[in-house]
């Protein structure tokens, strides 16, 4: 049966005959019980939420990850680390303080039943009986046992004698014990004991009696284990309430230092994404004299050293272009000024010895001569002019299938074979003139890669794909080297006798003003394709 009274649970268990076993529990046992369940799901989450940090940040390695993960983890970690030694140094701490005043408790009650016995004569059962009623006197005022031995170690006297006839306990001193007080002479001894399964706290005294006989008083002193463990429980329950406000207040600081600490690391870091080599790099306003800060006026001084570069490189760029370009029209000028010279030169000589009518045959030849020069003169400043600054473009929507047939045919005399596979009403918006002197000049270009020795053959394919026409001009020429190949469209560069080197490097210009692309792959010895990508009308 169970029987509820005065907070407390007892549970009545009949035995032999008419006795009666009572197990009382108090109430506030299982609130305790509950509440350690509540606290233990606590911490289960408190755990499980510093795991799922990590795994949120995929960052388990503290030396691994972003710096904010870092500073956070490092944050959150610590905190949780000193938590954990805080309150296993507080339980341990907790622990030794009960463990010593209990000590102290057990040694005062030997003192008390010391002086209650020190003026005794005897206290040998055998040869006074009346010491156990005394002793029994003593364990109902203190409620506590007591054990009296020899100085040989052997019981004389107990409140408890039931204890040592069931066999529960020897009649016999702890050996410890009656080294400590008889052979060394201590004042007192306190060690751990047990009685089956059951612990308790040994406490020795020697016990002198006003006739001179020693003896060893001993207390079994029954610590209150639940006092402890309720000690201990109320402790861990502080501790997680503290934890509990602490770890949130550990995420949001952490979250705001690791923001203040990474904000201009970040800022820094889209300033170096935004660096641009020639355009305006900005430098970094910060003024706090930290390592962030000698970071940002390390920067500020790479951007100043940076656009004092690119300026001195541009003006480098623009001089040596500017001298470049003067050396070849100085070479190209050169060329045709030296007939030019010569076949003059020949005039005037001719003027001294030939008669009139041979010298005006001459000169009407030497004129051509020198009026074919001149307009070579003219072309080659046009050709200059040309790239300098190209013409404003006049778009229109034309057929640009029809117009490289009609290219295709300025060839069909000087080539051997020409293929078209050109898709019919391909419609574009552009400059007419312009893109016609683009296909023109690759023609040329095709044509005169071809060696005298060879059949020349030149593939023409246009094909319409999506919303672009690519137009492929192959060769079956001698083909490009790959050490000239990065040098095609550059200005001046041509592998021909003749020529400024100008008509690739300008047609590449006007196909990209019109918004498309143009490319090339050769083959030595056996020919060159260009590929043209132009915007064409849906």
């Amino acid at each position: 049966d169970i029987v509820e009274k005065d907070n407390y649970s007892h549970m009545l268990i009949p035995v032999e005959g008419n006795g009666m076993l009572v197990i009382s529990l108090h109430d506030a046992f299982f609130s305790l019980y509950f509440m350690n369940v509540l606290y233990v799901f606590f911490v289960c989450i408190l755990i499980s939420s510093y795991g799922l940090f990590f795994s949120l940040n995929h960052n388990f390695n503290l030396k691994s990850g972003t710096l904010k993960s870092r500073i956070k983890n490092s944050f959150v970690s610590l905190i949780f680390i000193l938590f954990v030694i805080l309150t296993a140094m507080s339980i341990y701490l907790n622990t030794r303080s009960f463990e010593e005043r209990h000590n102290a408790k057990a040694s005062e009650y030997l003192k008390y039943i010391n002086k209650e016995l020190e003026n005794l004569d005897c206290v040998d059962v055998e040869k006074c009986p009346e010491i156990y009623d005394i002793l029994i006197n003593i364990t109902q005022i203190i409620k506590i046992d007591v054990n009296i031995y020899s100085g040989q170690g052997i019981l004389v006297a107990t409140s408890r004698p039931e204890i040592f006839n069931a066999g529960f306990d020897g009649h016999l001193l702890n050996p410890r014990a009656l080294k400590r007080i008889m052979k060394e002479g201590g004042m007192s001894y306190v060690e751990q004991e047990k009685i089956g399964e059951l612990g308790y706290m040994g406490a020795y005294m020697p016990l002198v009696l006003k006739n001179g006989d020693t003896y060893v008083l001993n207390v079994p002193y029954f610590t209150q284990n639940d006092e402890l463990n309720l000690d201990t429980i109320i402790m861990i329950v502080i501790a997680i309430n503290i934890a509990i406000v602490v770890m949130v207040l550990a995420f949001i600081l952490s979250g705001i230092v690791a923001e203040r600490v990474t904000k201009p690391l970040q800022m820094l870091n889209d300033k170096l994404k935004q660096m641009r080599f020639g355009g305006k790099n900005e430098k970094i306003a910060y003024s706090n004299r930290d390592e962030v800060g000698a970071l940002v006026k390390e920067y500020n001084n790479m951007v100043e050293k940076l656009d004092n570069s690119i300026e001195k490189l541009a003006r480098s760029e623009r001089e040596s272009a500017w001298r470049e370009m003067a050396r070849q029209i100085a070479h190209e000028i050169k060329n045709p000024l030296t007939p030019m010279k010569l076949n003059i030169q020949f005039m005037q000589r001719s003027l001294q010895v030939e008669n009139p009518d041979e010298f005006k045959k001459r000169f009407k030849d030497i004129s051509g001569v020198l009026i074919e020069q001149i307009d070579n003169m003219a072309s080659i400043a046009s050709a200059f002019s040309d790239f300098a600054k190209m013409p404003v473009a006049n778009c229109e929507i034309f057929d640009i299938s029809e117009m490289l047939i009609n290219c295709s045919k300025l060839f069909e005399k000087n080539i051997g074979r020409i293929y078209n596979d050109i898709e019919p009403g391909i419609a574009v918006n552009a400059d007419r003139e312009q893109i016609h002197r683009v296909f023109v000049n690759v023609l040329k270009n095709a044509e005169q890669s071809i060696p005298e020795s060879r059949q020349g053959i030149i593939h023409l394919i246009v094909k319409k794909e999506q919303d672009r026409v690519v137009i492929r001009i192959r060769d079956n020429g001698v083909g490009i080297p790959d050490d000239l190949k990065h040098k095609i469209f550059e200005p001046n560069f041509t592998t021909k006798s003749g020529g400024t080197g100008l008509g690739l490097a300008i047609s590449r210009k006007i196909v990209e003003s019109m918004g498309g692309t143009i490319d090339f792959v050769s083959t030595v010895d056996e020919g060159t394709e260009f590929f043209v990508y132009l915007n064409c009308i849906q």
